[in-house]
């Protein structure tokens, strides 16, 4: 069984990364985690989020206008 979980984090808190993902290594197996990932969301993502949610918001006006 596979599962994903995606965490925003603030760069804000970029002074303890080197830390947090030091004490991630060590307790991979206590916390039954078999591999991570991380990535740093590009300004296409922040557009692309954006986009879909102003789709959406268009939808619902839209179907508030038929009703």
């Amino acid at each position: 069984m596979s599962t994903e979980i995606t965490y925003g984090i603030p760069v804000s808190a970029a002074t303890k990364f080197k830390t947090f993902f030091q004490q991630l290594d060590k307790d991979l197996a206590k916390l039954a985690i078999h591999s991570y990932g991380v990535s740093i969301t590009t300004l296409e993502d922040v557009f692309l989020t954006i986009g879909h949610g102003a789709k959406k918001e268009n939808e619902l006006k839209e179907l508030k206008l038929k009703g």
